[in-house]
């Protein structure tokens, strides 16, 4: 037998060329049979038979991928309204007034209804978005929040009017002075 890459006279049912290390090819009959390699000489009965290998098959990763997409997506949105103003969302209704009635430089709280007011009077919802609507007994402003922390800014057709949010008592206050031109906070309460 004769080895095909270096031209070496190799003994009968040899597997590898013992002067080059290359596989050698079987002639019978005058017909070439293509190499083996090692791997098939140990496996398939010492060189006897020649298998050719199998190509693994490959799974569509399509369904899983797109899968994993929506599962991204998911996530990213939970943590985009999460970490924005979906904590804000909810409709908040007057509490109290905090005003300097008695003017002396310190303002006092007053709960609206020991004066016989309604918590409907003044009305903030926010939604999806910061979508945001102060109703003021039949006045109606909408506009969208921006938020930096527990400081909000109302951002309306009226003009920007400054906010706080306390998320201990989930209520927000809002100062009147740009607003309405009075000098009053009011603070309304999630309900």
């Amino acid at each position: 037998m004769i080895c095909p890459s270096c031209g070496n006279s190799c003994p009968d049912g040899s597997v590898l060329c013992p002067n080059c290390g290359g596989d050698l090819m079987e002639v019978e009959s005058g017909n070439v049979q293509p190499a083996y390699s090692v791997n098939d000489a140990l496996f398939n009965n010492a060189g006897n038979t020649y298998s050719q290998p199998v190509a693994p098959v490959k799974k569509s990763n399509s369904v899983f991928n797109a899968i994993l997409a929506v599962i991204i997506i998911i996530i990213v949105a939970a943590v985009v309204l999460v970490a924005g103003g979906v904590k804000y969302m909810g409709t908040y209704k007057l509490t109290s007034i905090k005003a300097d009635v008695y003017g002396t430089g310190e303002p006092i709280v007053i709960n609206i209804t020991d004066y016989g007011f309604s918590e409907d009077t003044i009305q903030l919802k926010i939604g999806l978005f910061g979508r945001a609507t102060l109703i003021s007994e039949n006045e109606r402003d909408t506009g969208t929040i921006k938020y930096n922390g527990n400081k909000l800014t109302l951002l309306s057709e009226e003009g920007d009017i400054p906010a706080t949010y306390d998320p201990t008592n989930k209520t927000i206050e809002i100062n009147m002075e740009q607003y309405m031109g009075i000098d009053a906070t009011i603070i309304l309460k999630k309900k």
